[in-house]
């Protein structure tokens, strides 16, 4: 157990202890305990108090968090425990981005293997999909819209046989973040 102290989580942490100290002082003036409130007990049927012990002991916990790990500090020193589990958010926001933009669930497959593909696919475009962000410091809405805009028509003449391409107009990706990647892996004709 590494316990960490934030003057910031103190003081916000002060401001919602003092809010709910005077809703329960209020409750305990009126007597009336119908809503649920933290720091009340109930002394007899009628009547209610302030738990004051259970208040001083909040009091001595502000802006103290304590975070669990089951590493050495020989392995993990503290500091980094704290540090890792600020950047936690990042793993949030990528189970959110597999479960939401990628669309990863529902999974309609029966096998165990098919599973196992749809996942793998599925992960491998949230790691292009990052790369992408980092790379073009870009949304991942705005590069969405720029790719889904690309479009190309192919029309094959049935007399000769010829097949003509058409491409369309590519100016607003190639004016965007993406184009040096365009350009780098050649995905357009330029």
């Amino acid at each position: 157990m590494i316990c960490d102290f934030s003057t910031k989580r103190y003081r916000k942490e002060l401001n919602d202890l003092n809010k709910l100290v005077q809703k329960a002082e209020d409750m305990v003036a009126k007597q009336s305990s119908g809503a649920k409130a933290k720091f009340i007990k109930r002394v007899s049927k009628e009547k209610i108090e302030l738990n004051t012990a259970l208040i001083e002991k909040r009091r001595l916990l502000l802006g103290i968090k304590g975070y669990c790990t089951n590493l050495s500090e020989h392995q993990l020193p503290a500091k980094q425990v704290i540090e890792r589990y600020h950047h936690l958010w990042r793993v949030e926001q990528s189970f959110r981005m597999s479960k939401y933009d990628l669309e990863a669930r529902p999974i309609y497959h029966q096998k165990e293997d098919a599973i196992r593909s749809h996942v793998l696919i599925c992960f491998l475009a949230l790691i292009i999909e990052k790369y992408l962000e980092l790379t073009t410091q870009m949304t991942l809405r705005n590069i969405r819209l720029l790719v889904w805009n690309i479009t190309e028509s192919h029309i094959r003449d049935r007399i000769t046989g010829d097949t003509f391409k058409f491409s369309s107009p590519a100016t607003e990706l190639m004016q965007s973040q993406l184009a040096p990647l365009v350009k780098r892996w050649k995905l357009l004709p330029h």
